[in-house]
Parts: structure tokens; C-alpha cells; sequence
């Protein structure tokens, strides 16, 4: 049976730190536990690397340094990490990059193809200086050679 990471099951997150809480309390059977909506959203803008066993961990610290009855986001420690916001915003970036540099390789081909090779007319005509072109040329391995008729 497959489960998936919980990173990808975001809303077991506060039910399981809740159980974990109620687990490690110093004293068993001290009532409910509530997690301040500030301590959810810094338990979900977590990756969990070490998944349900690290979450465990965290909240095993966080009963046996706090009281457990209601617990805020400065009482809950966890390791220096990208959040999932800036994971997903450096996912998009990368994205962003590669389809621009798709973009550009595709439109450098068509320009050097319509002036059959000559970079000074390319640049001329893509309104860019030779030198700026030719560097973006060497950067996407376009030899001029193969556009020559």
C-alpha cells in the first residue's frame, strides 16, 4: 500500500500534531489540545523531510518544553527550511527560466536562418548590437556555419 509523503497530505498535519501533543503530554489525560491558527499555518508551510516521524519529534519537544493545552508558532521549533511557498515560487522560477531560455534559443534559430547565417544582419534585424548577439549565439551553442547557404 502506497501513502503518500505528508507533504502531499497537508490536512492530516494539525489532526496528527494534535495526537503527537496529547501522546508526549507531561501528564496523560490532561484534556484537549488546541493548535493557534498562526501554529497550523507554520506546521503547513513546513516540507516534513523526515515525514510523519519527524512531525512526531517535533510535537514529543514541544509537549515536554510547553504546557500542551494550547500551543502558538514560537513554542513549535523546526529546522531552517525553504517553506512550501518558496519552494513552489523557486519551482516556478526555474519553470519561468527554462521556457524563457526555450524562447529565446527557438527565436535566435529562426533569426539566424531568415539572415542565412550573417550575425550582422540578425542583430540588425532583431534591433540588438552583433557583440550582444553573438554572445547569446555562444550561449545556446548556435554556430553561425549551419545557416549558410
Amino acid at each position: 500500500m502506497f501513502l503518500p509523503p505528508l507533504r502531499e497530505r497537508l490536512e492530516d498535519v494539525p489532526r496528527l500534531a494534535v495526537h503527537f501533543l496529547m501522546k508526549h503530554a507531561k501528564t496523560p489525560n490532561s484534556g484537549s489540545v488546541t493548535l493557534s491558527t498562526d501554529a497550523v499555518k507554520k506546521l503547513l508551510a513546513y516540507l516534513w523531510p523526515g515525514n510523519i516521524r519527524e512531525l512526531e519529534a517535533v510535537m514529543c519537544r514541544t509537549a515536554m518544553s510547553n504546557g500542551v493545552s494550547f500551543v502558538t508558532p514560537d513554542q513549535i521549533e523546526l529546522q531552517a527550511q525553504q517553506s512550501l511557498m518558496e519552494e513552489r515560487s523557486s519551482l516556478l522560477r526555474d519553470a519561468k527560466k527554462q521556457n524563457i531560455d526555450q524562447f529565446e534559443k527557438s527565436y535566435l534559430i529562426t533569426l539566424m536562418h531568415s539572415a542565412k547565417g550573417n550575425v550582422s544582419h540578425a542583430a540588425k534585424a532583431a534591433g540588438k548590437q552583433r557583440r550582444s548577439l553573438q554572445r547569446l549565439l555562444e550561449k545556446y551553442g548556435i554556430q553561425r556555419q549551419s545557416f549558410l547557404q
